[in-house]
Protein backbone atom coordinates (compact mmCIF):
# COMPACT_ATOMS: atom_id res chain seq x y z
CA UNK A 1 0.00 0.00 0.00
CA UNK A 2 3.08 2.28 0.67
CA UNK A 3 4.46 1.58 -2.69
CA UNK A 4 1.07 2.33 -4.15
CA UNK A 5 0.89 5.51 -2.26
CA UNK A 6 4.50 6.41 -3.18
CA UNK A 7 4.28 6.06 -6.85
CA UNK A 8 0.83 7.80 -7.01
CA UNK A 9 2.87 10.89 -5.41
CA UNK A 10 5.97 10.44 -7.87
CA UNK A 11 3.29 10.71 -10.86
CA UNK A 12 1.95 13.58 -9.60
CA UNK A 13 5.10 15.14 -9.11
CA UNK A 14 5.70 14.39 -12.00
CA UNK A 15 2.42 16.22 -13.64
CA UNK A 16 2.72 18.96 -11.52
CA UNK A 17 6.49 19.33 -13.17
CA UNK A 18 4.96 18.52 -17.07
CA UNK A 19 2.47 21.23 -16.29
CA UNK A 20 4.54 23.99 -15.26
CA UNK A 21 7.03 23.33 -18.27
CA UNK A 22 3.82 23.67 -20.36
CA UNK A 23 2.26 26.64 -18.79
CA UNK A 24 6.02 28.49 -19.55
CA UNK A 25 5.48 27.59 -23.01
CA UNK A 26 2.35 28.77 -23.41
CA UNK A 27 3.28 32.02 -21.56
CA UNK A 28 6.50 32.51 -24.27
CA UNK A 29 3.92 31.88 -27.49
CA UNK A 30 1.41 34.28 -25.75
CA UNK A 31 3.71 36.85 -25.48
CA UNK A 32 5.23 36.38 -28.81
CA UNK A 33 1.97 36.86 -30.10
CA UNK A 34 1.17 40.11 -28.66
CA UNK A 35 4.55 41.58 -29.76
CA UNK A 36 4.07 40.71 -33.29
CA UNK A 37 0.37 42.18 -33.26
CA UNK A 38 1.68 45.55 -31.78
CA UNK A 39 3.95 45.53 -34.37
CA UNK A 40 1.60 44.99 -36.80
CA UNK A 41 -0.66 48.26 -35.33
CA UNK A 42 2.32 50.27 -35.81
CA UNK A 43 3.01 49.56 -39.20
CA UNK A 44 -0.27 49.76 -40.19
CA UNK A 45 -0.24 53.59 -39.47
CA UNK A 46 1.76 55.05 -42.51
CA UNK A 47 -0.64 52.78 -45.33
CA UNK A 48 -3.15 55.18 -46.56
CA UNK A 49 -6.71 54.37 -46.60
CA UNK A 50 -8.79 55.18 -49.36
CA UNK A 51 -11.47 57.12 -48.77
CA UNK A 52 -15.35 56.03 -47.96
CA UNK A 53 -18.32 56.76 -49.57
CA UNK A 54 -20.76 58.05 -47.28
CA UNK A 55 -23.16 56.01 -45.67
CA UNK A 56 -26.43 56.21 -43.56
CA UNK A 57 -25.35 56.64 -39.98
CA UNK A 58 -25.62 53.06 -38.22
CA UNK A 59 -26.12 51.88 -34.32
CA UNK A 60 -22.81 51.93 -33.17
CA UNK A 61 -21.26 47.90 -32.04
CA UNK A 62 -22.00 46.95 -28.61
CA UNK A 63 -19.98 44.02 -27.61
CA UNK A 64 -21.74 41.92 -25.12
CA UNK A 65 -20.56 42.29 -21.89
CA UNK A 66 -20.95 39.00 -19.28
CA UNK A 67 -24.30 38.88 -17.34
CA UNK A 68 -23.44 38.67 -13.59
CA UNK A 69 -24.39 34.99 -12.66
CA UNK A 70 -27.45 34.20 -11.09
CA UNK A 71 -28.10 34.34 -7.33
CA UNK A 72 -28.07 30.54 -6.06
CA UNK A 73 -26.38 28.11 -3.74
CA UNK A 74 -24.30 26.66 -6.83
CA UNK A 75 -22.79 29.37 -7.60
CA UNK A 76 -22.22 31.01 -3.59
CA UNK A 77 -21.03 27.07 -2.84
CA UNK A 78 -18.56 27.17 -6.10
CA UNK A 79 -17.39 30.97 -5.41
CA UNK A 80 -16.51 30.15 -1.55
CA UNK A 81 -15.12 27.01 -2.33
CA UNK A 82 -13.47 27.30 -5.65
CA UNK A 83 -12.91 30.96 -5.92
CA UNK A 84 -11.57 31.42 -2.01
CA UNK A 85 -10.74 28.65 -0.29
CA UNK A 86 -8.65 25.91 -2.48
CA UNK A 87 -5.63 27.94 -2.13
CA UNK A 88 -5.60 27.96 1.79
CA UNK A 89 -7.02 24.52 2.36
CA UNK A 90 -3.90 23.71 0.15
CA UNK A 91 -1.42 25.69 2.19
CA UNK A 92 -3.39 23.50 5.31
CA UNK A 93 -2.36 20.48 3.82
CA UNK A 94 1.09 21.98 3.26
CA UNK A 95 1.50 22.19 7.11
CA UNK A 96 -0.57 18.54 7.50
CA UNK A 97 2.05 17.29 4.99
CA UNK A 98 5.00 18.48 7.33
CA UNK A 99 3.56 16.88 9.90
CA UNK A 100 3.08 13.53 8.88
CA UNK A 101 6.62 13.40 7.26
CA UNK A 102 8.12 14.40 10.72
CA UNK A 103 5.59 11.43 12.48
CA UNK A 104 6.65 8.98 9.44
CA UNK A 105 10.14 9.48 9.89
CA UNK A 106 9.62 9.13 13.78
CA UNK A 107 8.10 5.44 13.21
CA UNK A 108 10.60 4.28 10.98
CA UNK A 109 13.02 5.53 12.62
CA UNK A 110 15.27 6.66 9.43
CA UNK A 111 17.14 10.27 11.51
CA UNK A 112 17.32 11.21 14.55
CA UNK A 113 14.94 13.39 16.40
CA UNK A 114 17.39 16.33 15.91
CA UNK A 115 17.97 16.15 12.52
CA UNK A 116 13.72 15.66 12.04
CA UNK A 117 13.50 19.28 13.19
CA UNK A 118 15.93 20.63 11.42
CA UNK A 119 14.13 19.02 8.25
CA UNK A 120 10.77 20.89 10.09
CA UNK A 121 12.65 24.15 9.47
CA UNK A 122 14.46 23.73 6.54
CA UNK A 123 10.77 22.56 5.27
CA UNK A 124 9.31 25.67 6.53
CA UNK A 125 12.37 28.17 5.08
CA UNK A 126 11.57 26.56 1.97
CA UNK A 127 7.82 27.12 1.92
CA UNK A 128 8.99 30.79 2.94
CA UNK A 129 11.18 31.41 0.16
CA UNK A 130 8.47 29.73 -2.14
CA UNK A 131 5.82 32.34 -1.16
CA UNK A 132 8.57 35.04 -1.78
CA UNK A 133 9.42 33.76 -5.17
CA UNK A 134 5.49 33.58 -6.23
CA UNK A 135 5.33 37.08 -5.28
CA UNK A 136 8.29 38.29 -7.29
CA UNK A 137 7.10 36.20 -10.15
CA UNK A 138 3.53 37.49 -10.52
CA UNK A 139 4.20 37.62 -14.12
CA UNK A 140 3.90 33.53 -13.63
CA UNK A 141 1.27 33.17 -10.83
CA UNK A 142 -1.51 36.24 -10.91
CA UNK A 143 -2.90 35.49 -7.54
CA UNK A 144 -1.46 36.91 -4.19
CA UNK A 145 -3.02 34.37 -2.64
CA UNK A 146 -0.79 31.67 -3.52
CA UNK A 147 2.50 33.53 -2.33
CA UNK A 148 0.26 34.39 1.05
CA UNK A 149 -0.46 30.80 1.98
CA UNK A 150 2.82 29.44 0.77
CA UNK A 151 3.99 32.23 3.73
CA UNK A 152 1.74 31.56 6.37
CA UNK A 153 2.36 27.52 5.95
CA UNK A 154 6.11 28.04 6.40
CA UNK A 155 5.48 30.38 9.22
CA UNK A 156 3.19 27.95 10.94
CA UNK A 157 5.40 24.90 10.29
CA UNK A 158 8.49 27.24 12.15
CA UNK A 159 6.36 27.80 14.70
CA UNK A 160 5.72 24.25 15.27
CA UNK A 161 9.61 22.98 14.69
CA UNK A 162 10.35 25.43 17.83
CA UNK A 163 7.16 24.53 19.73
CA UNK A 164 8.76 20.70 19.07
CA UNK A 165 12.47 21.58 19.78
CA UNK A 166 11.22 23.00 23.23
CA UNK A 167 8.20 21.13 24.21
CA UNK A 168 8.54 17.68 22.91
CA UNK A 169 12.41 16.71 23.11
CA UNK A 170 14.12 19.37 24.98
CA UNK A 171 16.71 20.06 22.55
CA UNK A 172 16.94 24.26 23.34
CA UNK A 173 16.33 25.75 26.20
CA UNK A 174 13.54 28.07 27.73
CA UNK A 175 15.23 31.21 26.57
CA UNK A 176 15.97 30.19 23.09
CA UNK A 177 12.63 29.05 21.99
CA UNK A 178 11.62 32.18 23.55
CA UNK A 179 13.73 34.20 21.15
CA UNK A 180 13.20 32.30 18.07
CA UNK A 181 9.54 32.58 18.85
CA UNK A 182 9.65 36.01 19.19
CA UNK A 183 12.20 36.08 15.81
CA UNK A 184 9.55 34.24 13.93
CA UNK A 185 6.81 36.72 14.95
CA UNK A 186 8.84 39.47 14.03
CA UNK A 187 9.53 37.88 10.70
CA UNK A 188 5.35 37.12 10.35
CA UNK A 189 5.05 41.23 11.28
CA UNK A 190 7.29 41.98 8.52
CA UNK A 191 6.21 39.76 6.27
CA UNK A 192 3.06 41.36 6.06
CA UNK A 193 3.97 44.64 5.16
CA UNK A 194 4.60 42.36 1.20
CA UNK A 195 1.97 39.80 1.60
CA UNK A 196 -0.87 41.17 3.69
CA UNK A 197 -3.64 40.93 6.54
CA UNK A 198 -3.53 37.20 6.66
CA UNK A 199 0.43 37.10 7.40
CA UNK A 200 0.00 39.67 10.35
CA UNK A 201 -2.88 37.87 11.62
CA UNK A 202 -0.90 34.40 11.57
CA UNK A 203 2.12 36.12 13.22
CA UNK A 204 -0.47 37.66 15.97
CA UNK A 205 -2.05 34.82 16.79
CA UNK A 206 1.76 32.76 16.90
CA UNK A 207 2.83 35.84 19.34
CA UNK A 208 0.05 35.88 21.65
CA UNK A 209 0.13 32.13 22.24
CA UNK A 210 4.32 31.80 22.70
CA UNK A 211 4.06 32.69 26.04
CA UNK A 212 1.69 30.17 26.74
CA UNK A 213 3.27 27.65 24.50
CA UNK A 214 6.50 27.26 25.53
CA UNK A 215 6.33 29.66 28.63
CA UNK A 216 7.40 29.10 32.40
CA UNK A 217 4.69 29.70 35.04
CA UNK A 218 7.67 30.52 37.48
CA UNK A 219 9.32 32.98 35.58
CA UNK A 220 9.12 36.52 36.26
CA UNK A 221 6.19 38.08 35.11
CA UNK A 222 7.81 41.23 34.24
CA UNK A 223 9.35 39.53 31.82
CA UNK A 224 5.73 38.48 30.16
CA UNK A 225 4.46 41.97 30.41
CA UNK A 226 8.12 43.29 28.50
CA UNK A 227 7.45 41.10 26.08
CA UNK A 228 3.95 42.11 25.80
CA UNK A 229 4.91 45.55 25.54
CA UNK A 230 7.63 45.27 22.84
CA UNK A 231 4.99 42.57 20.67
CA UNK A 232 2.20 45.59 20.87
CA UNK A 233 4.60 47.88 19.84
CA UNK A 234 5.52 45.72 16.93
CA UNK A 235 1.62 45.38 16.29
CA UNK A 236 0.58 49.06 16.50
CA UNK A 237 3.57 49.95 13.94
CA UNK A 238 2.34 47.38 11.55
CA UNK A 239 -1.12 48.30 12.27
CA UNK A 240 -0.79 52.16 11.52
CA UNK A 241 1.59 51.55 8.74
CA UNK A 242 -1.26 49.35 6.33
CA UNK A 243 -4.57 50.83 8.53
CA UNK A 244 -5.18 47.45 10.33
CA UNK A 245 -7.22 48.59 12.87
CA UNK A 246 -8.74 45.26 13.29
CA UNK A 247 -4.89 44.50 14.03
CA UNK A 248 -4.20 46.45 16.85
CA UNK A 249 -7.72 46.17 18.50
CA UNK A 250 -7.35 42.80 18.45
CA UNK A 251 -3.69 42.92 20.19
CA UNK A 252 -4.87 44.90 22.97
CA UNK A 253 -7.80 42.39 23.48
CA UNK A 254 -5.26 39.91 23.88
CA UNK A 255 -2.95 41.69 25.93
CA UNK A 256 -5.87 42.56 28.37
CA UNK A 257 -6.56 38.48 28.32
CA UNK A 258 -2.72 38.06 29.48
CA UNK A 259 -2.74 40.78 32.22
CA UNK A 260 -6.44 39.71 33.14
CA UNK A 261 -4.47 36.50 33.72
CA UNK A 262 -1.76 37.75 35.96
CA UNK A 263 -4.32 40.01 38.30
CA UNK A 264 -4.93 37.01 40.10
CA UNK A 265 -1.62 36.11 40.71
CA UNK A 266 0.25 37.94 43.74
CA UNK A 267 0.10 40.52 44.78
CA UNK A 268 3.17 41.91 43.26
CA UNK A 269 2.84 40.66 40.00
CA UNK A 270 -1.04 41.90 39.72
CA UNK A 271 -0.32 45.48 40.40
CA UNK A 272 2.68 44.98 37.97
CA UNK A 273 -0.17 44.22 35.28
CA UNK A 274 -2.38 46.90 36.37
CA UNK A 275 0.04 49.43 35.75
CA UNK A 276 0.39 47.68 31.97
CA UNK A 277 -3.34 47.77 31.88
CA UNK A 278 -3.43 51.62 32.52
CA UNK A 279 -0.41 52.46 29.88
CA UNK A 280 -2.08 50.07 27.63
CA UNK A 281 -4.97 51.52 27.50
CA UNK A 282 -4.08 55.42 27.86
CA UNK A 283 -2.02 54.90 24.57
CA UNK A 284 -4.46 52.62 22.71
CA UNK A 285 -7.15 55.57 23.13
CA UNK A 286 -4.97 58.56 22.55
CA UNK A 287 -3.00 57.19 19.29
CA UNK A 288 -5.82 55.74 18.02
CA UNK A 289 -4.01 52.79 16.44
CA UNK A 290 -3.91 52.09 12.77
CA UNK A 291 -5.58 55.92 12.49
CA UNK A 292 -9.15 54.60 13.53
CA UNK A 293 -11.17 54.97 16.68
CA UNK A 294 -11.90 51.76 17.09
CA UNK A 295 -15.62 52.14 18.03
CA UNK A 296 -16.34 48.19 18.84
CA UNK A 297 -12.94 48.72 21.54
CA UNK A 298 -13.13 50.50 24.54
CA UNK A 299 -9.46 50.27 25.78
CA UNK A 300 -10.45 52.74 28.79
CA UNK A 301 -14.24 50.92 29.77
CA UNK A 302 -12.03 47.46 29.54
CA UNK A 303 -8.67 48.85 32.25
CA UNK A 304 -11.18 50.23 34.43
CA UNK A 305 -13.18 47.31 34.83
CA UNK A 306 -9.84 45.16 35.40
CA UNK A 307 -8.86 47.97 37.83
CA UNK A 308 -11.86 47.26 39.81
CA UNK A 309 -11.34 43.49 40.20
CA UNK A 310 -7.51 44.70 41.38
CA UNK A 311 -8.74 47.58 43.47
CA UNK A 312 -11.13 45.15 45.27
CA UNK A 313 -8.36 42.21 46.14
CA UNK A 314 -7.49 42.83 50.02
CA UNK A 315 -3.55 42.90 49.34
CA UNK A 316 -2.73 45.55 46.99
CA UNK A 317 -3.07 48.45 49.31
CA UNK A 318 -3.96 52.29 47.92
CA UNK A 319 -1.83 50.97 44.66
CA UNK A 320 -5.75 49.85 43.21
CA UNK A 321 -7.11 53.11 44.00
CA UNK A 322 -4.07 54.93 42.28
CA UNK A 323 -4.52 52.99 39.24
CA UNK A 324 -8.30 53.30 39.65
CA UNK A 325 -8.27 57.27 40.29
CA UNK A 326 -5.69 57.21 37.25
CA UNK A 327 -8.29 55.36 34.65
CA UNK A 328 -11.13 57.73 36.12
CA UNK A 329 -9.10 61.08 35.00
CA UNK A 330 -8.38 59.81 31.92
CA UNK A 331 -11.92 58.59 30.89
CA UNK A 332 -13.08 62.20 32.19
CA UNK A 333 -10.22 63.71 30.15
CA UNK A 334 -10.35 61.64 26.72
CA UNK A 335 -13.77 62.85 26.63
CA UNK A 336 -13.22 66.13 27.00
CA UNK A 337 -10.99 65.94 24.55
CA UNK A 338 -13.01 63.98 21.40
CA UNK A 339 -15.87 65.87 22.36
CA UNK A 340 -18.01 62.90 23.95
CA UNK A 341 -20.63 62.86 26.39
CA UNK A 342 -19.68 61.71 29.93
CA UNK A 343 -21.18 58.01 29.32
CA UNK A 344 -17.43 56.13 30.26
CA UNK A 345 -16.77 58.50 33.14
CA UNK A 346 -20.15 57.55 33.89
CA UNK A 347 -19.37 53.70 33.93
CA UNK A 348 -16.22 54.76 35.70
CA UNK A 349 -17.94 56.03 38.28
CA UNK A 350 -20.28 53.30 39.22
CA UNK A 351 -17.58 50.81 39.17
CA UNK A 352 -15.77 53.25 42.12
CA UNK A 353 -19.43 53.18 44.04
CA UNK A 354 -19.93 49.68 43.88
CA UNK A 355 -16.42 49.56 45.22
CA UNK A 356 -17.10 51.46 48.25
CA UNK A 357 -19.04 49.01 50.23
CA UNK A 358 -17.34 46.01 48.89
CA UNK A 359 -13.97 47.90 50.39
CA UNK A 360 -15.81 48.83 53.59
CA UNK A 361 -16.60 44.58 53.71
CA UNK A 362 -12.98 44.37 53.87
CA UNK A 363 -12.04 46.51 56.71
CA UNK A 364 -9.99 48.66 54.69
CA UNK A 365 -10.20 51.75 56.85
CA UNK A 366 -7.31 53.52 56.10
CA UNK A 367 -7.81 54.61 52.13
CA UNK A 368 -11.69 53.99 51.75
CA UNK A 369 -12.28 57.48 52.75
CA UNK A 370 -9.29 58.98 50.74
CA UNK A 371 -10.61 57.24 47.78
CA UNK A 372 -14.17 58.28 48.87
CA UNK A 373 -13.00 61.93 48.48
CA UNK A 374 -10.98 61.22 45.30
CA UNK A 375 -14.12 59.80 43.48
CA UNK A 376 -15.69 63.32 44.78
CA UNK A 377 -12.59 65.59 43.47
CA UNK A 378 -12.40 63.62 40.15
CA UNK A 379 -16.19 63.66 38.94
CA UNK A 380 -17.72 65.90 41.14
CA UNK A 381 -15.24 68.70 40.57
CA UNK A 382 -14.10 67.64 37.22
CA UNK A 383 -17.94 67.01 36.20
CA UNK A 384 -18.51 70.93 37.71
CA UNK A 385 -15.39 72.54 35.95
CA UNK A 386 -16.65 70.48 32.31
CA UNK A 387 -20.25 71.79 32.65
CA UNK A 388 -19.84 75.62 33.45
CA UNK A 389 -17.15 75.50 30.53
CA UNK A 390 -19.30 73.78 27.86
CA UNK A 391 -22.96 74.55 29.32
CA UNK A 392 -23.56 70.85 29.05
CA UNK A 393 -25.82 69.03 31.26
CA UNK A 394 -24.94 66.16 30.90
CA UNK A 395 -21.80 67.07 32.78
CA UNK A 396 -23.73 68.69 35.17
CA UNK A 397 -25.62 65.65 35.71
CA UNK A 398 -21.84 63.66 36.29
CA UNK A 399 -20.94 66.72 38.71
CA UNK A 400 -24.07 66.14 40.92
CA UNK A 401 -23.55 62.12 40.83
CA UNK A 402 -19.80 63.24 42.03
CA UNK A 403 -20.78 65.45 44.93
CA UNK A 404 -23.64 63.11 46.58
CA UNK A 405 -22.72 59.33 45.38
CA UNK A 406 -19.52 58.89 47.88
CA UNK A 407 -20.57 60.47 50.58
CA UNK A 408 -24.04 59.44 50.70
CA UNK A 409 -22.80 55.72 50.41
CA UNK A 410 -19.95 56.33 52.80
CA UNK A 411 -22.52 57.42 55.33
CA UNK A 412 -24.83 54.46 55.31
CA UNK A 413 -22.14 51.73 55.34
CA UNK A 414 -19.69 52.74 57.60
CA UNK A 415 -21.43 56.19 60.11
CA UNK A 416 -18.47 55.62 63.00
CA UNK A 417 -16.23 57.63 60.83
CA UNK A 418 -17.56 60.80 61.65
CA UNK A 419 -19.49 62.45 64.32
CA UNK A 420 -23.66 63.23 63.09
CA UNK A 421 -23.36 66.75 63.19
CA UNK A 422 -19.56 66.29 61.13
CA UNK A 423 -22.01 64.24 58.65
CA UNK A 424 -24.32 67.24 58.31
CA UNK A 425 -21.26 69.95 57.56
CA UNK A 426 -19.93 67.37 54.89
CA UNK A 427 -23.18 67.32 53.16
CA UNK A 428 -23.97 71.14 53.36
CA UNK A 429 -20.43 71.53 52.20
CA UNK A 430 -21.49 69.59 49.20
CA UNK A 431 -24.28 70.85 48.13
CA UNK A 432 -22.48 73.97 47.07
CA UNK A 433 -21.34 72.34 44.21
CA UNK A 434 -24.74 71.75 42.62
CA UNK A 435 -26.17 75.61 43.96
CA UNK A 436 -22.90 76.69 41.84
CA UNK A 437 -24.37 75.15 38.69
CA UNK A 438 -27.55 76.71 39.36
CA UNK A 439 -25.99 79.89 39.67
CA UNK A 440 -23.74 79.41 36.52
CA UNK A 441 -26.80 78.80 34.05
CA UNK A 442 -28.46 81.28 35.39
CA UNK A 443 -25.50 84.35 35.17
CA UNK A 444 -26.68 85.08 31.76
CA UNK A 445 -29.92 86.75 33.11
CA UNK A 446 -31.99 85.00 30.97
CA UNK A 447 -35.29 83.16 32.75
CA UNK A 448 -34.72 79.56 32.37
CA UNK A 449 -38.55 78.25 32.05
CA UNK A 450 -37.54 74.59 30.27
CA UNK A 451 -37.89 71.86 33.35
CA UNK A 452 -37.23 68.77 32.67
CA UNK A 453 -34.72 65.78 34.43
CA UNK A 454 -30.95 67.43 33.36
CA UNK A 455 -31.94 70.69 34.05
CA UNK A 456 -33.98 69.55 37.06
CA UNK A 457 -30.61 67.45 38.55
CA UNK A 458 -28.65 70.08 40.00
CA UNK A 459 -31.79 72.02 41.86
CA UNK A 460 -32.74 68.64 43.18
CA UNK A 461 -29.28 67.33 44.49
CA UNK A 462 -28.67 70.55 46.27
CA UNK A 463 -32.21 70.22 48.29
CA UNK A 464 -31.68 66.42 49.00
CA UNK A 465 -28.05 67.20 50.16
CA UNK A 466 -29.15 70.49 52.42
CA UNK A 467 -31.99 68.15 53.25
CA UNK A 468 -29.92 65.56 54.84
CA UNK A 469 -27.42 68.00 56.45
CA UNK A 470 -30.48 69.58 57.95
CA UNK A 471 -31.89 66.15 59.60
CA UNK A 472 -28.58 65.55 61.03
CA UNK A 473 -27.66 68.85 62.50
CA UNK A 474 -31.21 69.91 63.65
CA UNK A 475 -32.91 67.70 66.25
CA UNK A 476 -36.11 65.83 65.37
CA UNK A 477 -38.44 67.94 66.71
CA UNK A 478 -37.57 71.31 65.25
CA UNK A 479 -36.68 69.25 61.19
CA UNK A 480 -40.19 69.99 59.47
CA UNK A 481 -38.83 73.92 60.46
CA UNK A 482 -35.11 73.83 58.70
CA UNK A 483 -36.94 71.94 56.00
CA UNK A 484 -39.79 74.75 55.47
CA UNK A 485 -36.92 77.24 55.63
CA UNK A 486 -34.94 75.70 52.85
CA UNK A 487 -37.72 75.20 50.87
CA UNK A 488 -38.77 78.89 51.13
CA UNK A 489 -35.37 79.93 50.53
CA UNK A 490 -35.00 77.74 47.30
CA UNK A 491 -38.32 78.96 45.93
CA UNK A 492 -37.24 82.57 46.27
CA UNK A 493 -33.95 82.19 45.04
CA UNK A 494 -35.42 80.29 41.98
CA UNK A 495 -37.98 83.56 41.28
CA UNK A 496 -34.65 85.84 42.29
CA UNK A 497 -32.67 84.46 39.50
CA UNK A 498 -35.48 83.36 37.23
CA UNK A 499 -35.08 79.50 37.72
CA UNK A 500 -38.10 77.51 37.41
CA UNK A 501 -35.73 74.45 38.22
CA UNK A 502 -35.00 75.84 41.53
CA UNK A 503 -38.24 76.77 42.33
CA UNK A 504 -39.78 73.58 41.35
CA UNK A 505 -37.12 72.02 43.90
CA UNK A 506 -38.20 74.23 46.73
CA UNK A 507 -41.76 72.91 45.64
CA UNK A 508 -40.79 69.17 45.96
CA UNK A 509 -38.97 70.07 49.41
CA UNK A 510 -42.25 71.67 50.95
CA UNK A 511 -44.32 69.23 49.62
CA UNK A 512 -42.00 66.54 51.39
CA UNK A 513 -42.46 69.05 54.57
CA UNK A 514 -45.76 68.78 54.55
CA UNK A 515 -46.30 65.40 54.54
CA UNK A 516 -44.25 65.15 56.90
CA UNK A 517 -45.90 67.43 59.72
CA UNK A 518 -49.68 65.59 58.88
CA UNK A 519 -48.20 61.94 58.45
CA UNK A 520 -45.48 62.01 61.42
CA UNK A 521 -45.29 64.91 63.58
CA UNK A 522 -49.21 65.46 64.05
CA UNK A 523 -48.73 62.20 66.31
CA UNK A 524 -45.00 62.76 67.49
CA UNK A 525 -45.08 66.82 68.28
CA UNK A 526 -46.64 67.92 71.59
CA UNK A 527 -48.44 70.93 73.19
CA UNK A 528 -46.31 74.26 72.19
CA UNK A 529 -43.89 73.18 69.18
CA UNK A 530 -46.77 70.98 67.34
CA UNK A 531 -48.80 74.32 67.57
CA UNK A 532 -46.25 76.74 66.44
CA UNK A 533 -44.95 74.02 63.33
CA UNK A 534 -48.44 74.14 61.98
CA UNK A 535 -49.06 77.53 62.67
CA UNK A 536 -45.96 78.42 60.82
CA UNK A 537 -46.69 76.40 58.27
CA UNK A 538 -50.13 77.43 57.47
CA UNK A 539 -48.68 80.93 56.89
CA UNK A 540 -45.93 80.30 54.98
CA UNK A 541 -48.29 79.00 52.41
CA UNK A 542 -50.27 81.55 52.02
CA UNK A 543 -47.91 83.80 51.71
CA UNK A 544 -45.80 81.70 49.13
CA UNK A 545 -49.13 80.45 47.10
CA UNK A 546 -49.89 84.85 47.47
CA UNK A 547 -46.69 85.42 45.39
CA UNK A 548 -46.40 82.16 43.65
CA UNK A 549 -50.13 82.58 41.74
CA UNK A 550 -49.05 86.61 41.12
CA UNK A 551 -45.79 85.04 39.67
CA UNK A 552 -47.26 82.24 37.51
CA UNK A 553 -50.26 84.95 35.77
CA UNK A 554 -47.15 87.02 34.94
CA UNK A 555 -45.13 84.91 33.21
CA UNK A 556 -48.24 83.06 31.02
CA UNK A 557 -49.29 87.24 30.58
CA UNK A 558 -45.49 87.59 29.52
Amino acid sequence: MFELLAGLSVINLLGLVGLFIWNQALAARVEELERRIGERGAGSESIPVPAQPAQEPTEPFRPATASPLPLSFANLFEGLIGGRLLIWVGAVALVTAAIFLIRFAIEVGLITPELRMVAAAAFGVALLALGEGARLTNRWIDDPRISQALVGAGLAVLYATVYGSYFLYGFIGLETASVLMLAITVAALGLSLRHGAGTAALGLIGGFLTPWLVGDPDTDKLLLLAYLALLDAAVFAIAWRRGWGWLAGVAVLASFGWAAWMLFGEARDAVAAGWFILLLALIAGWVRAAGASLPWLQPLAIAAVLLAVLTARDDVGGMGWLLFGAVAAAAILFARLHGHPPLLPFGVMALGLLLIPVKSLMDDDLWLAAAAAGLTLLFGGGGLALAIERNSRSWAALACAGFAGPVTIMRAVEPERLSVSGWGLLLALLAAGPALLIWSRSRDGRPHHQVDLPALIPATTAAALLAFAAADLVAWEALSIAWLVLSIAFISAGMALKERTTRVAGLVLLTLTVLKLFLLDAAALEGVLRILSFFGLGAALIVLGRFYGTLLRAERAG
